[in-house]
């Protein structure tokens, strides 16, 4: 591996992360010390998840003060227009 490879906060920095699983409450504060927020994503593919369970953790990340609300709107819309050029 080069030596960039092995910085994880740089090869994090790069990457987006789909939040749609069950993030709260150790994996979305953990993501937010390592990445920019405009790397957030909400659903960007198909769920696997019961739509139930899916609008339930939609709406935990919906109340979650982890994130401020202009944080939330790019996460679960500018941020994948921005990516995907939509």
């Amino acid at each position: 591996m080069k030596p960039e490879q092995l910085d994880i906060q740089s090869v994090m920095g790069q990457q987006y992360f789909d939040v749609a699983g069950m993030v709260l409450s150790q994996q979305l504060p953990a993501l937010l010390e390592l990445i920019d927020p405009d790397k957030l994503l909400y659903a960007s593919d198909t769920p696997y998840t019961p739509t139930p369970v899916v609008l339930d953790l939609a709406n935990r990340l919906e109340i979650t003060d982890l994130l401020s609300q202009p944080m939330k709107q790019k996460m679960f819309n500018q941020n994948a227009r921005k990516l995907f050029s939509l």
